[in-house]
């Protein structure tokens, strides 16, 4: 099989071979992430979160240098959304984000423990699944390409360039 493989990839052109073997990757993918539990349970989840802050605005808080210019204790009272290591903050802010999001590997393989024990709910990438321990409290999120809007969040996510 190896000699095959092998032989074929001489014989393909580059640019067609890489196209191929991103669509393969991207369908074992998709086929793993429509029949696993986690996702199942993921859906299930994020459908008990819909429409839980209609009518109500949110704000998301990055990690960046302006967050020091910026008093962020106007939002203890609002729905957030904190993404990666923004936790780090908690005690500065002196209040958690409602909903925790990381869809950057390295923050997630550095951090899984620290993640897991975040006092909210956590959107995780799907393509980072096996770098934390799913809890009850976690929801993965399917990555797509974009950029572009995704009405329903079960369908995917873009998580941005």
């Amino acid at each position: 099989m190896i000699e095959i493989r092998q032989s074929a990839k001489r014989i393909v052109p580059r640019r067609i071979w890489t196209a191929g073997a991103a669509r393969y990757a991207n369908s074992r993918q998709r086929t793993e992430w429509f029949l696993s539990r986690k996702r199942w349970a993921s859906v299930r989840r994020l459908g008990r979160l819909k429409d839980r802050h209609s009518g109500q605005r949110c704000f998301i808080i990055g990690n960046g240098p302006s967050l020091r210019k910026t008093d962020l204790s106007l939002l203890r009272n609002e729905v957030t959304f904190g993404l990666n290591r923004i936790y780090l903050w908690f005690d500065e802010l002196g209040f958690p984000t409602t909903y925790f999001v990381a869809v950057n590997r390295y923050v997630i393989e550095q951090c899984a423990r620290e993640i897991i024990r975040l006092p909210c709910p956590k959107f995780i990438s799907w393509d980072h699944r096996n770098l934390i321990e799913f809890t009850p409290d976690m929801m993965f999120l399917r990555p797509r390409s974009g950029p572009r809007f995704y009405s329903d969040i079960t369908d995917g996510v873009w998580g941005g360039a």
